[in-house]
């Protein structure tokens, strides 16, 4: 199952970057290899952040905010929330981090 709000999401992501030519600024690996990148749009804003002010993903602050190397992100992500935009319309929010592992590891999938 996906999580509370993902399908909305893609949707989201979609209608900003489909058509568009898209420039990943890569910052570092995590620690499963993986780069950490914002994809950045024509005019200089990136999805990243275009994503998280309509509250349509979040900042990620596990990990003590680790990979988080955008310091625009958490204030952003604040705006969302108390506007109610997005996945902070609905009550009981949870990050996707907290979500997977209630999920896979708790089998608590709702």
């Amino acid at each position: 199952p996906g999580q509370p709000f993902a399908q909305a999401a893609r949707r989201q992501l979609s209608a900003l970057v489909a058509g568009k030519t898209l420039q990943a600024q890569c910052y570092e690996k995590d620690q499963y290899g993986r780069d950490v990148c914002a994809l950045m749009l024509p005019g200089g804003s990136s999805a990243n952040r275009e994503l998280v002010a309509s509250g349509h993903a979040w900042a990620y602050t596990a990990r003590r905010g680790a990979y988080l190397n955008d310091g625009a992100m958490r204030g952003l992500q604040a705006r969302a929330e108390r506007a109610g935009l997005g996945l902070w319309a609905q009550s009981g929010a949870r990050a996707p981090w907290q979500w997977r592992y209630d999920c896979w590891k708790q089998q608590q999938c709702h």
